[in-house]
């Protein structure tokens, strides 16, 4: 996404307003966080601050990671589980339970500093989502 999407999404986001609230899971640790810290390549990054967009637990949101769980590749899933489980809402956690039986997910590259460059697959998805079921926050690949 290029710095202008992001401010156009930003904007029309402002203008539709607040969305359908949902509950976030207050028994997960930093449940209480109002954001993350952006890639160095993110547009809001900068060499001496780092901007966060706070984004609310609504219906919107809670349906754009159900549409990553059933489309994304696995790297993509993977990403919408941790997502999902830190919502108090049953649709959410039925998706989570559904991907434990996940067959056929695209295959995706991963890099990590200690393992280097994995492929993960739909077995990678459905680890993740049974550690999700678990709320092991901290989950990987």
């Amino acid at each position: 996404m290029s710095e202008s999407e992001l401010f156009k999404c930003v904007e029309d986001r402002i203008k539709s307003g607040p969305g359908t609230p949902l509950p976030q899971l207050k028994t997960r640790p930093h449940a209480e966080r109002s954001g993350v810290t952006a890639r160095t390549d993110f547009p809001l990054e900068s060499s001496d601050y780092t901007y966060v967009l706070i984004v609310p637990f609504t219906v919107e949101r809670r349906d754009h990671y159900l549409e990553d769980l059933r489309t994304g590749d696995a790297v993509t899933r993977i990403r919408a589980l941790f997502e999902l489980c830190q919502f108090d809402d049953p649709t959410a956690r039925d998706a989570i339970k559904a991907a434990t039986t996940t067959r056929s997910v695209r295959p995706s590259l991963w890099r990590t500093p200690q393992a280097g460059l994995t492929i993960l697959t739909s077995k990678d998805v459905a680890n993740a989502a049974k550690k999700a079921l678990k709320s092991e926050v901290y989950f990987s690949p």
